[in-house]
């Protein structure tokens, strides 16, 4: 997925701010969020707090894009993940495990090196026959 062509907004937070004494003072701070400049969709707005400043905003959705697991490729990935897992368990009656074992028990001179690269090979058979989106590349 391409990464998305970002900027930061700011936007005004006003809170109701009562003393000590019951008087209360309105204030009205400037916060900054990061959306994609395309869509609108807010990507990181600081957990709802909003950044102090566009700085900020910059640094922390770099921070989260490089070091989060759970940054918007490796949830594409999961969710295509999920897709092929959903699929094979629809469309082919292998137990991996039971074929593994019934490959080792039938070849007794096989080396589990080899053992794995057949069910791998069985796998990548499998999964050519995944529908075209849905291929895995690698990643």
């Amino acid at each position: 997925m391409p990464t998305p062509n970002i900027k930061v907004v700011s936007y005004q937070v006003r809170q109701v701010i009562a003393d000590d004494f019951g008087e209360t003072f309105t204030e009205i701070e400037t916060r900054y969020r990061v959306v994609d400049a395309d869509t609108g969709e807010v990507l990181d707005d600081a957990q709802g707090y909003g950044y102090t400043s566009a700085q900020k905003a910059h640094r922390g959705f770099a921070y989260k894009q490089k070091h989060h697991p759970t940054g918007r490729k490796n949830a594409n990935i999961k969710r295509r993940n999920q897709r092929i897992r959903a699929w094979l368990k629809t469309h082919i009656d292998i137990d991996w495990d039971q074929f593994s074992l019934t490959l080792a028990k039938d070849n007794p001179d096989l080396s589990p090196q080899a053992i794995r690269q057949l069910a791998t090979t069985q796998l990548q058979l499998a999964l050519a026959q995944l529908p075209a989106d849905d291929q895995p590349n690698g990643t």
